[in-house]
């Protein structure tokens, strides 16, 4: 049994708020965890998946994009559209609805951005400037376990471990899958090596999927500044995919005074590629970014098929990857 840990409330109110620490909470019926430091606050729901509803921080800045409706999602096997589109969740094992062609779970469906989000997660750890959770597969046989710790006062560092149960290889596809919250102004920034796209999915009939555009620009039209939200001619909603793994590691908006800017930083080696999801009030109407790294690079075609991958897990093996979130506050600005 896990042993009393005081709530929230209670920590705050005998804790300097410059110690990290989890500690649980209520948001009406629903168990939270909360993280706290001098300058971040996370909040993470175990049962909604696992995810990620609040990161913020002392300026006031909520960076994750806040909820449709009511916290909940439609349950295991539910189209995504008609849960809670709200924070960060993981897309594992697979990205769209798809089925297995790898022996010996040939035929085996899955879920559409697969099975954890709609999982509830268990706690397995909760001390100090750390919560582990895990979560376990129903149609392929895995443990996903995913460590947030307040590595500093600025910083969010997400730990995973992939555990295969089988003796047989097995594919997967993860993604990160946060929702970010942004003001017209604000910028997308990327590394140098981040230039040539693809689009997943597009409102506009102009950017076909699987042709090769040029970021931030598509050379086709002059109505999109891609990594300026908020700022284009017409509405638009994209997903796009970089043709090429991005060997820097990070990608990062920055606030349209300056003053304020959330960088990703991830695991290079199990996550080379890098999936942006820039919606300009194309999609109800909302203004949101999702930076994504992955394991794989997306196939449009070949994902509402079957689950397309280049990476494998061994049998009875291990993996473990990282993101880190770090959100940094120029001293002087507002």
């Amino acid at each position: 049994m896990m042993r009393h840990i005081p709530s929230y409330l209670e920590r705050k109110k005998s804790k300097r708020r410059s110690e990290g620490y989890f500690n649980w909470d209520t948001i009406g019926q629903t168990q939270v965890w909360v993280g706290e430091n001098g300058y971040l606050k996370v909040v993470v729901v175990p049962s909604l998946g696992g995810k990620i509803v609040s990161l913020s921080t002392v300026n006031g800045r909520e960076w994750l994009y806040p909820a449709n409706g009511h916290m909940e999602n439609s349950g295991y096997d539910s189209v995504v559209e008609m849960g809670d589109a709200r924070g960060w969740d993981e897309l594992f094992p697979n990205l769209d609805a798809c089925h297995v062609d790898k022996f010996p779970w040939q035929g085996v469906i899955l879920p559409d951005h697969g099975e954890v989000r709609s999982l509830p997660w268990q706690v397995q750890e909760a001390r100090a400037e750390e919560l582990v959770l895990s979560v376990h597969g129903v149609r392929l046989p895995y443990t996903l376990t995913r460590a947030l710790r307040l590595v500093a006062e600025d910083t969010l560092r997400l730990e995973y471990i992939l555990e295969n149960h089988s003796p047989f290889e097995m594919p997967y596809f993860w993604s990160a899958h946060p929702l970010w919250t942004v003001r017209p102004g604000d910028r997308i920034e990327l590394p140098d090596s981040a230039q040539q796209f693809r689009v997943a999915h597009s409102t506009d009939s102009e950017l076909l999927p699987e042709t090769v555009f040029r970021w931030p620009n598509p050379e086709t039209t002059e109505k999109y500044h891609l990594d300026k939200p908020g700022c284009s001619l017409k509405p638009y909603a994209h997903k796009i995919y970089f043709v090429n793994p991005i060997p820097e590691g990070w990608a990062r908006i920055v606030t349209a005074d300056g003053g304020e800017s959330l960088e990703l930083r991830y695991d290079t080696q199990y996550c080379p590629y890098l999936v942006l999801w820039l919606n300009d009030k194309g999609w109800n109407n909302h203004l949101n970014v999702s930076i994504q790294p992955a394991s794989g690079m997306l196939n449009p075609i070949q994902s509402a098929r079957k689950l397309w991958t280049s990476t494998n897990v061994p049998g009875f093996g291990k993996v473990s990857w990282w993101v880190e979130i770090t959100v940094v506050h120029q001293s002087g600005s507002t």
